[in-house]
């Protein structure tokens, strides 16, 4: 599942891919855009929360999420041009 939305503490930007379960629940990859006033620019983050790795080393996604996230990432591209 892909969300999207803005912080409620510092107001950025946000684009989370959650493929979590009630088994695993560590299966979660944020990206934030994280706005600089002073330099009037804006700086990007990962933050990853996942399972060991003996458990499921690497990230499957559906076609239908993997569209969905790069659309979101254009929309921070095109923001960018």
């Amino acid at each position: 599942m892909i969300k999207t939305g803005i912080t409620s503490d510092t107001k950025d930007e946000f684009i989370t891919i959650d493929l979590s379960s009630s088994k695993h629940k560590n299966r979660v990859v944020d990206f934030f855009e994280e706005k600089q006033l002073i330099e009037n620019e804006s700086r990007y983050s990962i933050r990853a929360q996942w399972t060991d790795d003996k458990y499921h080393p690497t990230m499957c996604m559906s076609e239908s999420d993997f569209l969905e996230f790069v659309a979101e990432l254009n929309k921070w591209a095109d923001k960018i041009k």
